[in-house]
């Protein structure tokens, strides 16, 4: 956790804001607060060796999650009578690069089909245009509440992964006709409106944009042409995940985006998430992202629908020393293991009231496309853990590799540490097995390491075997 004083405006209030993994957004009034931000200590995964709207002058901060950088900030100010002209801002011509594959349309984003009322269609569609041309001054939106501009703009975030220029916090004011105006870029005339902006300006945004796009180019170009789903989703995976680190959030902006897993390489596990989803639309796959905790750490993943199916994946756990695959299309009662899912919209009667939602998630629980059952190393009992795990290593052998990974079920015995794992499938003669069936001099003895995946509860759920 660290903090830093956020000192805005003249308002009678002042905005909290959670930055890095978002823990949450509490309403304040007449009052100075802090501005906290909460960076995750480490999001890669552990491995061993092992309530009513208020009144529209009250202030809010919103959470629009970022587990990597959970934000959204709305603070109220005063509406003047005449908005600023704003001449139009040309936007880029292109957000989606690839040429290979369709990408996917923007009218099968996830979030914006869970809106509920036509006035929040039709914010998100005006913010989306506002961001898109980097719009500055007073925005009028079609809602009088800041419920719909809440949900609203954390759709937009959510759903457009490519603007890593939109800022997680915006200023809010009511007209006199009770709609609401929204001010992501300060006009530069009103105080009121002092340090309000963009995440960069828009030559920065357009450059960065070319390199963001460029970035997304090579990985459709590693993927070599058309292939089915599973496999495009898994190298895209694996490309991200050998191009990425984690950063603990040391970079304020881009560690929270696409563009910072994508072109400077480093992110938290907001970032991740979103260059995974970027990838995944570009593609033409649908995915969203998915607000949580774990670790008890504020956290952000994805989902993706595969060949019909949704599946929970987690490129920042998956991400160490080796690039695993235990968060690998699994289901939400395997993930449930160690990650936590924050409420659905549905579910929320007032989003003033709630720190974090979901945008009405599906529920993940086809195992078609999970890693461990489609390469055969997933364990459900102990004949499976002797058995499959000889044939990984077997096959790793064979193919010249010098590891093999396995995922633990989650309705299968609970092995405290990866010690436990190591005697065990000696005990039960995976080790002897294997050799006896590989071609002399390629024998595995001794020095047989692993690391492992572990979960909240204090169990094994995955681990990989290395030589």
């Amino acid at each position: 956790m660290k903090s830093r004083i956020l000192a805005i405006l003249t308002a009678l209030v002042i905005l909290l804001q959670f930055a890095a993994c978002g823990k949450g957004r509490s309403v304040i009034k007449d009052e100075i607060e802090d501005e906290s931000t909460c960076t995750s200590s480490q999001e890669s995964e552990p491995e061993e060796s092992d309530q009513p709207d208020p009144p529209p002058d009250d202030t809010k901060t919103k959470q629009s999650e970022s587990s990597g950088s959970w934000s959204s900030g709305a603070v109220n100010v005063p509406i003047e009578n005449t908005p600023p002209e704003n001449p139009p801002v040309h936007p880029p011509d292109s957000l989606n690069p690839s040429t290979v594959f369709t990408p996917l349309a923007a009218s099968s984003y996830w979030c914006y089909n869970q809106l509920t009322s036509n006035g929040q269609r039709e914010a998100y569609n005006i913010i989306n245009n506002t961001v898109l041309n980097m719009t500055e001054g007073l925005v009028e939106l079609p809602v009088k509440s800041t419920h719909d501009l809440i949900i609203a703009y954390t759709a937009v975030r959510n759903d457009f992964p490519q603007y890593f220029w939109m800022p997680s916090k915006y200023l809010y004011g009511v007209n006199p006709n009770g709609n609401i105006s929204i001010i992501i870029k300060g006009d530069g005339k009103n105080p009121n409106q002092a340090g309000q902006d963009y995440n960069c300006s828009v030559e920065e945004r357009n450059s960065l944009l070319a390199q963001q796009n460029q970035a997304i180019s090579e990985a459709i170009a590693f993927l070599g042409g058309e292939r089915d789903q599973y496999t495009i989703e898994l190298m895209l995976h694996d490309w991200l995940l050998g191009r990425v680190s984690y950063n603990h959030g040391a970079n304020p902006y881009t560690d929270y985006t696409a563009l910072g897993a994508l072109v400077t390489g480093q992110a938290v596990c907001e970032g991740y998430a979103r260059a995974f989803q970027l990838l995944l639309y570009n593609v033409g796959i649908e995915s969203t992202l998915v607000v949580g905790s774990s670790r008890n750490e504020p956290h952000m993943w994805n989902i993706a629908r595969i060949d019909g199916q949704w599946y929970n994946v987690d490129t920042t756990w998956n991400d160490g020393e080796r690039i695993s695959h235990t968060y690998f299309n699994q289901t939400d009662a395997f993930m449930q293991q160690d990650h936590f899912f924050e409420q659905n919209l549905s579910q929320v009667a007032d989003a003033d009231a709630v720190e974090l939602f979901n945008f009405n998630l599906p529920s993940c629980a086809s195992v078609a496309a999970n890693y461990g059952r489609r390469n055969n190393v997933h364990i459900s009992n102990d004949e499976e853990f002797k058995t499959l795990i000889a044939n990984g290593i077997v096959n790793a052998i064979n193919s010249g590799l010098g590891h093999a990974e396995f995922v633990l079920d989650h309705n299968y015995r609970a092995y405290p540490n990866v010690s436990a794992v190591l005697s065990a499938a000696n005990q039960m003669g995976c080790f002897a097995s294997a050799n006896a069936r590989v071609a002399p001099g390629s024998q595995i003895y001794g020095n047989i390491g692993i690391s492992g995946k572990g979960s909240e509860v204090g169990y094994i759920i995955g681990f990989t075997l290395y030589w």
